[in-house]
């Protein structure tokens, strides 16, 4: 379909449908969610016009910030993080920030009920 993205991703298959028509956009998603749903070990994550297929396994943005400073030997009293992130797919890694760390969220006014804060323009 026009406009439609598909992500070459080796972790998982992002669907990007944001340059599609809207009668475009929701076959795409349609069609995303019934590959999902014949594909029990595929997990569906939903971001801005983006769906992405991944391994049903527990590894995420967040897992992978925690996996660096573990493998880099910084414990959390030692780390300080930026992580500026604009999609439901960032969430992750915001909540794995260690204390005191920085977390930005990009973003066009709404907001998910865990950030407690936003920086405004």
């Amino acid at each position: 379909m026009e406009g439609c993205l598909v992500e070459n991703n080796p972790f998982s298959v992002p669907v990007h449908f944001r340059n599609c028509s809207p009668e475009d956009a929701l076959q795409v998603q349609k069609i995303v969610k019934q590959v999902a749903s014949t594909c029990p070990k595929l997990e569906l994550r939903e971001g801005k016009k983006v769906l992405e297929l991944r391994p049903r396994f527990e590894w995420n943005k967040g897992e992978a910030l925690k996996w660096l400073r573990e493998h880099f030997g910084v414990p959390d009293e030692d780390s300080f993080c930026i992580f500026i992130g604009d999609d439901k797919t960032d969430e992750d890694a915001q909540k794995a920030l260690p204390p005191g760390s920085i977390g930005v969220v990009v973003t066009d006014g709404r907001l998910n009920k865990r950030v407690k804060k936003k920086i405004c323009n």
